[in-house]
């Protein structure tokens, strides 16, 4: 009975071990990605569009926002934070582009609108 207990105390303290050592994958932030050839009823969470065309970036920072936004309102609310990654380019607006309350993250979890790796993305 001692190394059945000693046993189950060792697996439990592993797999502990492991969640805790791993944390950025299992609890990673939300991303969602803008870009000119982007279409605004496709998911927003690929940097390129796929192969097939049905699937990529958003096209606007607004279909961007509005997700999130949406996502918050949600059961699955991302609690670790989100991205907007806008790719190369020029974003021209016709009106303001608005953020407010609603679009902030909260004290380690923020809400992040940057620039792809490498590229420049112009509004």
């Amino acid at each position: 009975m001692q190394g059945m207990r000693c046993t189950v105390s060792m697996t439990y303290w592993l797999v502990s071990l492991i969640l805790l050592a791993a944390p950025s994958r299992c609890f990673a932030t939300l991303e969602f990605y803008v870009a000119n050839h982007g279409n605004d009823q496709w998911s927003g969470r690929l940097a390129e569009s796929t192969a097939e065309k049905d699937d990529g970036p958003f096209r606007t920072l607004e279909r961007a926002r509005d997700a999130l936004r949406s996502l918050k309102q949600s059961p699955s609310a991302p609690v670790h934070g989100a991205t907007v990654t806008v790719r190369q380019g020029t974003y021209v607006f016709n009106h303001s582009f608005k953020l407010d309350h609603r679009d902030s993250g909260i004290p380690g979890a923020p809400v992040l609108y940057r620039a792809y790796p490498g590229e420049r993305g112009i509004l």
